[in-house]
């Protein structure tokens, strides 16, 4: 009887240590990136200079009106600092994407700053 004990022992503690996995603790896995080559949305593209720029008055709306996409120039007349909308999407299906990481909320699917 005592035999079986220490077997059965063995077993759930070997089947123990079979389930531990080693943490990689020098590894970082990047899911969030998109393949802005491959999307079906419009790209707009700020480059340093438009950063740097001394126009005060000229916010990102500035730069949605001056897109060559009808739809993102008519975005640019009806942004807000929390939402905006370009006609015929509702700003929780409009990704936005910052260096090819997107930014848009996780729950809510709209684009937050």
């Amino acid at each position: 009887m005592r035999r079986i004990l220490i077997v059965l022992a063995l077993l759930v503690y070997i089947g123990q240590l079979s389930a531990q996995e080693e943490v990689k603790k020098d590894t970082v896995y990047a899911d969030d990136s998109v393949d802005v080559e491959y999307s079906a949305m419009p790209v707009i593209t700020i480059s340093a200079s438009d950063l740097e720029s001394d126009q005060e008055s000229q916010d990102i709306s500035g730069l949605l009106s001056a897109s060559r996409d009808p739809f993102v120039s008519t975005a640019g007349y009806t942004f807000g600092p929390a939402r905006y909308r370009i006609r015929g999407y509702d700003s929780e299906n409009t990704l936005v994407t910052i260096n090819g990481l997107i930014a848009n909320d996780v729950e809510s699917g709209r684009a937050y700053w």
